[in-house]
């Protein structure tokens, strides 16, 4: 364990490393808040099912006009699946490919770690296509039984993460059925929200995927 994590802190493995630290903390806080709202539980399974909105602040939509990267992006399951999942599992294969390329075959050196990254990064995304294509079918089960976007203006919301003027965060909307949708928010110019803070969703920013609050009283 000790050389795995000493080798995992090599300068050539050091980019993969991060970028897996940086997802696992995203996926710790959206765990925190999850927990800090009493949501977390028997509902997970229902969860799934609107993930979609939870990760709508980075979620891609494929345009029918996207051309040939579009295509590609689409075969991947971008735009299927919410993006986070699929970075996930790409950061976490390209970590396992880095480490193991670099251990066997590049032995340190930058200059195989480059000729490695290629491949590497296609082994993760034929991976990471493998792993999440059986996902597509929930995520668009949730689609038919969530509230349309726009249909959520004028509801009130729970804060899960804080947010601020120019901050984005997370609340929660109740929904008639299933588990509470969890959105991306901002909130209006000099208003913050603390956590368990009641919103009031006032408009949708379709670009940004992510929903307008203002204090509700």
């Amino acid at each position: 364990m000790t050389e795995l994590l000493h080798f995992a802190f090599a300068p050539v493995n050091v980019p993969f490393t991060l970028l897996l630290i940086v997802v696992l903390l995203y996926w710790a806080s959206v765990m925190v808040g999850v927990a800090g709202t009493g949501a977390f539980g028997t509902d997970i399974d229902t969860d799934l099912h609107h993930d979609v909105h939870v990760d709508k602040g980075v979620n891609m939509d494929i345009a029918p006009h996207a051309g040939w990267f579009g295509v590609v992006l689409g075969y991947f399951n971008v735009g299927s699946v919410p993006f986070m999942i699929l970075m996930s599992f790409v950061s976490l294969f390209l970590w396992i490919g880095a480490i193991l390329g670099n251990y066997y075959l590049g032995g340190g050196a930058w200059w195989m770690s480059i000729l490695l990254f290629v491949p590497n990064l296609l082994v993760a995304s034929f991976l990471t296509k493998l792993i999440t294509s059986p996902l597509k079918h929930v995520f668009r089960e949730g689609q038919n039984h969530v509230e349309s976007n726009h249909a959520l203006i004028g509801r009130t919301c729970t804060v899960l993460l804080p947010v601020t003027d120019g901050k984005i965060g997370q609340a929660e909307v109740a929904i008639q059925r299933g588990a509470p949708l969890l959105l991306t928010v901002k909130t209006t110019s000099g208003n913050k929200l603390a956590r368990g803070e009641k919103g009031l969703v006032i408009d949708y920013d379709k670009n940004a995927h992510t929903y307008l609050i203002e204090p509700y009283q």
